[in-house]
């Protein structure tokens, strides 16, 4: 577990290595009482090979007022949304 925005930014530069040019698009935000689902298309290059990638993401924001306090990403909405916490 990584924790800030070093912690953040590691999570990144770790799931990019390999890669360049990458760009994440968001595409659709769903508010979901204290949790943002996000859509995102994450666009790029292998570095190797310089092969296209693309792939659809789905990142869920945890908030505490304006804070975010957890983040995590699935390769599937489905997971995501499974990941969700019910509100109380």
């Amino acid at each position: 577990m990584r924790h800030g925005h070093e912690g953040f930014l590691e999570i990144f530069s770790t799931v990019n290595e390999g890669f360049e040019d990458v760009v994440y698009a968001p595409e659709d935000f769903k508010d979901l009482d204290g949790q943002v689902l996000v859509r995102a298309r994450r666009t790029g290059r292998g570095t190797a090979n310089g092969a296209a990638v693309e792939e659809v993401q789905f990142h869920v924001f945890d908030f505490e007022g304006a804070t975010v306090v957890r983040f995590r990403s699935f390769l599937s909405e489905e997971k995501a949304l499974e990941a969700i916490t019910p509100s109380a």
